[in-house]
């Protein structure tokens, strides 16, 4: 099930989009940080200017430039570790999708956006594989424009073995080529004592860009199956001017007795 946000819970500082995640990451000692979907390297730096060693993961070559001199010339890019590749659930070649130079929108396997798009093969990565057996990692921000539950499958190690304490994943339903991964993902999630909640309670999308009002976000109960939930962005009509559709972000965390 989904929780409802809850301000109080230590997983709420985890929220993408909703709070302010740099401050909840001051408040742990330094550890490892993930960063699925650098996009231009802001929080690559924003993490690690809280401490943190970081994994930055893109795969559009054409942002590589953009991140490396946003690291660069940032004063914490001893921390920062970027790797050219998209994140999913097994490592190999895939095909990729950029429009124009590259921008917010460029994904694995595009869901109907094919309009002054580029395909191209770039290397594909697990987080298992990028992180190792045994390390550790404090957070694991994931936005991967629909291949979120990929990339969580992608860390299956990680998440068995609890050396993931927190992570936040954007689940975009109309995004996705395979919405049976969000479930897969967040059911691993689950079983393996981890607490999942829904961040956009309370939050309402910056109106020109979605138009959505708080009430077609706000959870209606105080949790809910994530198969409901992904029904629900689906088929938001408010959202229908735009191609990516609805979605939200969840974040999921361990109790702190169980790291």
């Amino acid at each position: 099930m989904l929780k409802a946000f809850t301000p109080q819970s230590p997983t709420a500082g985890f929220c993408e989009g909703l709070v302010d995640v740099e401050g909840a990451l001051r408040k742990r000692p330094a550890s490892l940080v993930i960063d699925v979907g650098a996009y231009d390297g802001a929080d690559a730096v924003k993490f690690a200017s809280a401490g943190h060693k970081v994994i930055s993961i893109e795969a559009t070559p054409a942002k590589k430039h953009a991140i490396l001199k946003r690291i660069s010339r940032s004063s914490h890019a001893d921390r920062i570790t970027f790797l050219l590749a998209a994140a999913s659930r097994q490592s190999g070649n895939v095909t990729f999708t950029t429009f124009g130079k590259g921008s917010m929108q460029d994904q694995i396997r595009p869901h109907g956006w094919t309009a002054n798009s580029h395909e191209l093969q770039v290397p594909a990565v697990t987080l298992d594989s990028v992180v190792g057996p045994t390390a550790h990692v404090l957070y694991a921000k994931i936005d991967a424009q629909g291949h979120d539950g990929a990339v969580v499958l992608g860390a299956r190690g990680l998440i068995a073995t609890q050396r993931l304490q927190f992570i936040s994943l954007e689940v975009s339903p109309r995004l996705a080529t395979n919405t049976s991964e969000y479930v897969e993902a967040l059911a691993l999630l689950l079983a393996h004592g981890y607490a999942c909640m829904d961040c956009s309670h309370g939050w309402t999308p910056h109106p020109t860009v979605y138009s959505v009002r708080q009430a077609d976000w706000a959870p209606r109960k105080s949790s809910r199956t994530v198969e409901a939930r992904l029904a629900e962005l689906a088929r938001n009509a408010p959202c229908d001017r735009i191609a990516s559709g609805c979605w939200t972000n969840v974040a999921c965390g361990l109790a702190e007795s169980r790291r």
